[in-house]
């Protein structure tokens, strides 16, 4: 059996298992991710977990999960308010990587997003126009507020304020800032929802890793906690331990610790995200014979060994 014949028997097994499912797709678009760059000039600000009848600081982290055995755990985008339990998940160092690809930053304390269909707002978009882009964003919310935005007090004083319809100019930041201020390293690597990172990008998180002690904790959050952050602890299961571990072993232990299957599911070739699901599936396995033959990325840069090969498919 193929190993995307087994990855659809390992997400069909786990579904049947779990009661999380992945957050609705959109409708599907004729774009790809190739000519959705402009995309994000267009989009209107939409903000995410964000109400005046609620307080951040009672709720919990979105899809938490931690998995000891690579000292790693991956999220939904946090809050200030609910940071404190990624920070509490290491005794060792903690080091954050963002995979959002999508524009996003800090209202008082609260995660804001500019998203476009599917995630794609900045599909095609290198790290510094994303950062850009965030800090134009960031100028016109700090001119012009477009939203009420609630301040960081207790509940109560929320609602009393948004019943008044009274609010403090908001203060913004990145949350490169943000974790600067919480003395928290940080990385980001901007990845595209549903599809697999580029080799430039796998290229750079090795080098991130081979910067940090053993001992030191990842995280890895994108805007749910599904899909990007899954694909990425799966990625350093397989380079710290694909030397005694096969595939199958570590994708279903990520997938079964995140609850995730369709982060791997190969949907059918009428689904939009066929196309995409079977290049990630085709990149894992290659990757996966990459860490065999070089554990923890050593001795050899992914780029530059994946280029010995015209294709993925003459190593699959």
């Amino acid at each position: 059996m193929s190993f995307l014949s087994r990855l659809t028997s390992i997400a069909c097994a786990i579904s049947a298992v779990s009661c999380a499912t992945h957050p609705p797709s959109l409708a599907p678009s004729a774009a790809c991710p190739k000519d959705c760059g402009g995309l994000h000039h267009r989009t209107a600000v939409r903000l995410h977990d964000v109400s005046p009848q609620w307080d951040p600081r009672e709720r919990s982290l979105p899809h938490n999960r931690a998995c000891m055995e690579i000292h790693a755990s991956a999220s939904g985008q946090f809050s200030e308010y609910n940071f404190e339990q990624i920070r509490n998940e290491s005794e060792h160092g903690l080091v954050v990587i963002d995979l959002r690809e999508e524009s996003h930053l800090f209202a008082n304390g609260y995660p804001i997003t500019w998203s476009g269909p599917r995630e794609w707002s900045n599909a095609g978009l290198d790290l510094a126009a994303i950062e850009e882009d965030e800090a134009h964003r960031r100028k016109t919310l700090i001119e012009e507020p477009p939203l009420d935005l609630p301040a960081p007090e207790s509940s109560r004083k929320i609602r009393k304020r948004a019943r008044s319809r009274k609010s403090l100019p908001p203060k913004i930041e990145s949350e490169k800032e943000f974790l600067a201020r919480a003395q928290v390293p940080y990385f980001r690597l901007p990845v595209t929802a549903s599809v697999h990172p580029s080799d430039a990008t796998v290229d750079r998180f090795i080098d991130i890793l081979h910067q940090q002690e053993p001992e030191t904790w990842i995280h890895f959050h994108d805007r749910t906690g599904y899909d990007r952050s899954t694909i990425f602890l799966i990625l350093l299961d397989i380079l710290r331990n694909a030397k005694r571990l096969s595939l199958d072993e570590i994708v279903r232990r990520q997938v079964e610790i995140s609850e995730d299957p369709n982060a791997v599911a190969i949907p059918p070739e009428s689904d939009w995200r066929f196309v995409y699901q079977k290049e990630k599936a085709e990149f894992l396995e290659v990757f996966y014979r990459f860490a065999v033959l070089h554990p923890g990325g050593e001795g050899a840069i992914w780029s530059q060994w994946i280029r010995q090969s015209e294709n993925l498919a003459d190593l699959l």
